[in-house]
């Protein structure tokens, strides 16, 4: 241990901040060194000094109330009365209200055949199915083809804290158009016809221009809509999809 590195170490060692190994090599080095003696008992002086000023400077009572009241405030526990915690609970069941009329309701069905932002446009049917994630192939939309429709493009449909909705969308030359969607199980209309398709129960209907049919597969619900082609006519050309996706 030499001069420099003492002096540097003197603070540590008044603070207890050094290990015990290098306290004693300090300690050691002040016992023979005349200069780092002086600097260590100067230091010393000057600490006690500051002790006894510190000491001697009284806070005026202002102050000193507003210290008290300050650590009082910061050490004081909140309990929430019965009429908070109501008030708070009604606002979480108002927001879950909300939530649950806009973002997580299921969108009508003619607000779905309406999308035209497409994410891809294509009619290769095999990339459009990768693209939503759908196991589709040309055998499951054979009727389609035959009837000239062709796949046009897919879109996912994402909503809040719920499964996404999924489409492809299929044209024909005359410019008709046929949404194929995929909705997450549950999906109900009331007051519907029922048609049995390959031991199926289709649902099927029209509103507002609008004609549509609906059946539940095993992981989803897969409905159809179009203006130009009324339920039957969609439901015949869905025949070799029902019960296969």
């Amino acid at each position: 241990m030499d001069c420099k590195n003492t002096e540097l170490y003197i603070d540590a060692i008044l603070d207890n901040e050094l290990s015990v190994k290098d306290n004693l090599e300090v300690l050691s080095h002040i016992r023979s060194c005349s200069d780092c003696k002086e600097k260590w008992d100067l230091n010393e002086e000057t600490r006690a000094e500051l002790k006894i000023f510190v000491g001697s400077i009284k806070a005026s009572k202002n102050l000193q109330k507003e210290i008290v009241k300050k650590n009082n405030y910061k050490n004081k526990r909140f309990y929430f009365r019965p009429a908070f915690i109501s008030a708070c609970m009604i606002l979480m069941l108002s927001i879950g209200f909300f939530f649950n009329y806009t973002y997580l309701q299921f969108p009508q069905l003619h607000e779905l055949h309406n999308v035209v932002d497409y994410q891809l446009i294509s009619n290769d049917i095999e990339l459009l199915s990768k693209h939503i994630g759908i196991n589709l192939n040309k055998e499951h939309l054979s009727a389609f083809e035959e009837g000239m429709f062709s796949p046009h493009g897919a879109v996912n449909i994402n909503r809040p804290f719920n499964k996404d909705i999924k489409m492809i969308t299929l044209k024909n030359d005359k410019g008709h158009k046929i949404s194929l969607c995929f909705l997450p199980k549950g999906y109900k209309i009331s007051n519907l016809n029922k048609t049995q398709v390959n031991g199926v129960t289709v649902h099927h209907g029209s509103k507002d221009d609008f004609h549509f049919a609906y059946w539940e597969s095993k992981v989803m619900d897969i409905a159809l809509v179009s203006q130009d082609l009324n339920p039957i006519e969609m439901i015949d050309l869905a025949e070799p999809l029902i019960n296969e996706v």
